[in-house]
């Protein structure tokens, strides 16, 4: 049951029933519906003109319902509350609607919101005719505007079928030029993908061969890994058989070292022994030299007598000299050693294992004795080297030749040469 306070009097009644007028917007009961479409409604019928309508439709069927419910109910109730049942069963609700709409309906205002009187019973009966009238007018006057408004619906439903046919030939046009665009745009995705599936099939020929190719590579690749695992397994036997030999010859080091230790340290003791044998001989030797120092000069001086053979003295004549000679055996070799003269000793010449190549001769070339004096021997021919052994200032000089000392002939002569230092003692 609608609320009193929404009904209107009779004197809007009209306006309310017409509804908002064109342009003002709005979309009440009863009023020009067609005039509430908006541009974006009438752009939306452009695509959907069947189902704006039946929404239309709709719309004024809900307005006439709500319509008679509003009215027939407040009739209804208005009727019973003139009718006298009110006093027995309309409540106090319907009993004040009742009144309020009495006074709608009279056109009497200023009592919205109180409390009917408590004369309210004899009002009513008083006032029941003419309400009667009333309402049996305001329902005649609700069925003349109904009847306006299924006219005005049925003129809205041919311009909507006028505005539906343009809209569908619009539509139909508009679809066809989308629907030859469409077609011109699957043609070309068409031939796009005729040109895209032969792309994809040259790319699949190509990934076809490459996966020939990784395959081939693929197997042999697996061929390779077979022999690189054979390889590694006899690599494997042969690294044991390595490490087998490796372990003998690791033991064979050992011994050999242990070996090495014991020649090491029998070496070590040869080594001490040789060490402690050369001391002793070292102390041996030194002893000998030791004591063959010190008898040395006793020999030398025994050696030095016993090798002097001649003895040159002033007196010595020729027979004694060529005597000395053969003895000491003439051209056999030994040298002739000179002693280095001095004022109290006369020169003594001694044979040795080699003698001065030059001959002594007893005589001169050109005659005459050979003559000793002061203790120096004469030699006649040169020494090797063009020295000769001994001479002296005296009388008898050889032809082509010259007389020398001792000490003359020496250094003049070659270090181990016949009639040097070294020959000539």
């Amino acid at each position: 049951m609608s609320n009193w306070r929404a009904v209107p009097r009779v004197s809007e009644r009209s306006s309310w029933a017409r509804g908002p007028r064109r342009g003002e917007g709005g979309r009440g009961y009863g009023g020009d519906i067609y005039g509430a479409l908006s541009p974006g409604l009438r752009e939306q019928a452009e695509g959907s003109v069947e189902e704006l309508v039946n929404k239309m439709e709709g719309w004024s069927m809900e307005l006439q319902r709500h319509c008679a419910e509003d009215w027939n109910q407040f009739a209804s109730i208005l009727i019973q509350c003139l009718s006298g049942e009110s006093k027995k069963d309309a409540s106090q609700q319907q009993f004040q609607v009742a009144w309020h709409g009495a006074d709608c309906l009279s056109g009497v205002s200023g009592r919205e919101g109180q409390a009917p009187p408590s004369s309210a019973a004899t009002d009513f009966h008083r006032r029941r005719r003419p309400m009667l009238q009333i309402v049996t007018a305001g329902l005649e006057a609700q069925d003349a505007e109904i009847e306006r408004l299924r006219t005005q619906l049925e003129q809205m439903s041919v311009r909507a079928s006028r505005k539906r046919s343009q809209s569908q030939d619009l539509f139909t046009a508009s679809r066809l030029r989308s629907v030859e665009a469409a077609a011109e745009e699957a043609q070309r995705r068409h031939a796009a993908a005729i040109a895209s599936t032969a792309q994809a099939k040259d790319h699949l020929a190509e990934r076809m061969e490459q996966l020939v190719g990784a395959e081939c590579r693929r197997s042999e690749h697996q061929r390779l890994l077979g022999e690189r695992r054979a390889q590694k397994v006899a690599a494997a036997a042969g690294l044991a058989a390595l490490q087998q030999q490796q372990e003998e010859v690791l033991q064979g080091v050992v011994s050999a070292r242990q070996s090495l230790l014991k020649a090491e340290q029998v070496w070590e003791q040869h080594a001490e022994e040789e060490i402690q044998g050369r001391w002793r001989v070292q102390s041996l030797l030194q002893e000998e030299e030791a004591r063959l120092e010190a008898i040395a000069p006793k020999y030398r001086r025994q050696l030095q007598e016993s090798q002097a053979q001649v003895i040159c003295q002033p007196e010595m004549r020729e027979e004694h000299a060529e005597q000395v000679v053969e003895k000491l055996g003439h051209g056999q070799g030994p040298s002739i050693q000179a002693l280095p003269p001095d004022a109290s000793r006369p020169l003594v010449c001694l044979a040795r294992s080699r003698r001065c190549p030059a001959q002594i001769h007893p005589r001169h070339e050109s005659g005459g004795d050979v003559e000793v004096a002061g203790g120096v021997c004469e030699t006649g021919a040169p020494a090797a080297g063009g020295a000769r052994c001994a001479g002296s200032q005296g009388r008898g000089e050889p032809r082509g030749g010259e007389h020398l000392t001792a000490d003359a002939a020496a250094a003049a002569a070659p270090p181990g040469a016949p009639g040097s230092r070294a020959a000539c003692l």
